[in-house]
């Protein structure tokens, strides 16, 4: 079991949060960006929490040793840089909806405190989110693999690990 094949389902139900962007025009309380910035990462939190068990128990089951299909390539720069963007679009985000919270209990809000919460915990996701995409990227950097997943030697000639 590589650690690449396990970073790929993390970021992959970090990104899966982005689906309930959907639900987001239901759950805004107020008018203004704030509110809506603070029903996106509400949101975002929610979906996490609720997917990211079953794709982890997926990856579990994919690299373990019942699978019969053969272990996924070293993950590519996009998904690593996309995995990047999107941490510090959700970091930046929650920063900014932080920031809002604390100036005083603005109009519209329930309660401030469970607010503060579910941010504080979207700041989490982004920072994570961030640093996994960091990771994927220092991966493929390292493992000296080509678009194709194969590995180059120091002549440039392809081989199989």
């Amino acid at each position: 079991m590589k650690t690449h094949q396990w970073l790929r389902y993390c970021t992959t139900a970090l990104l899966i949060g982005a689906i309930g962007v959907v639900l987001v025009p239901g759950m805004i309380r107020g008018p203004g960006i704030d509110h809506l910035r603070l029903a996106g990462l509400t949101v975002l939190v929610a979906v996490q929490f609720l997917v990211f068990p079953f794709v982890l128990a997926f990856g579990a089951w994919r690299v373990s040793r019942w699978s019969k299909r053969p272990a996924p390539p070293v993950p590519g720069y996009t998904l690593g840089t996309i995995t990047m963007l999107f941490g510090a679009l959700v970091v930046s985000q929650a920063a900014a909806v932080l920031g809002w919270l604390e100036e005083g209990p603005p109009r519209g809000v329930g309660d401030p405190d469970g607010e503060l919460a579910m941010t504080s915990f979207a700041l989490l996701s982004g920072a994570l989110t961030l640093l996994a995409g960091l990771a994927l990227l220092w991966i493929r950097k390292r493992s000296g693999a080509n678009a194709a997943g194969k590995h180059m030697s120091s002549t440039g000639a392809w081989w199989r690990p």
